[in-house]
C-alpha cells in the first residue's frame, strides 16, 4: 500500500530535503543578485561626490581655498587631472571630465564582473538542479 502512497515516508523526507536544498541553492542565487544592486551603484554615488566637491571648490572664497579644496576632491582618483598650472576654471572643468571618464570606466567595469557572476552563479544553480532531480528520479 505504500507503494500506491508515493513511496516511503524517509523516501518523503528525502525528496523534500533535496527540494530544499535546489531551493536554497536559487535562493543564494536571488541573494547574489540582490547585493550586486548595492555594488552597481557605487561608481555613481562616487562621482556625485566628487563633483559636489569639484563644486565646492569652484566656489570657494579664494584661491587658496579653491586649490586645498580642488586637492582635497581629486584624492587618489584625479590625482594626473590637475598640475596646478593654468586657469583655475579651466583645470577644475579638465578634473571634472577625467573623474567622470573615470567613474564610467569604473562603472561598466563593475557591470562586465556583475554579469559574469550572476551568469556563473545561475549556469551553476541550474546544474545543481538537474543534479537533484536526478538523484529524485
Amino acid at each position: 500500500m505504500t507503494g500506491m502512497q508515493g513511496g516511503t515516508s524517509d523516501q518523503r523526507r528525502g525528496k523534500l530535503a533535496w527540494t530544499g536544498f535546489l531551493v536554497m541553492a536559487f535562493v543564494v542565487l536571488g541573494l547574489c543578485g540582490l547585493f550586486s544592486t548595492y555594488a552597481a551603484q557605487l561608481p555613481y554615488q562616487r562621482a556625485l561626490y566628487a563633483e559636489a566637491r569639484l563644486d565646492a571648490a569652484r566656489h570657494a572664497p579664494d584661491t587658496a581655498a579653491r586649490l586645498a579644496r580642488l586637492r582635497d576632491a581629486l584624492g587618489e582618483d584625479g590625482a594626473g587631472a590637475f598640475d596646478g598650472s593654468g586657469d583655475l576654471d579651466r583645470q577644475i572643468d579638465h578634473a571634472h571630465d577625467v573623474l567622470m571618464q573615470h567613474f564610467r570606466q569604473q562603472g561598466e567595469d563593475i557591470a562586465l564582473r556583475l554579469r559574469i557572476v550572476l551568469v556563473v552563479f545561475t549556469a551553476a544553480a541550474a546544474l545543481f538542479g538537474i543534479m537533484v532531480v536526478s538523484v529524485l528520479r
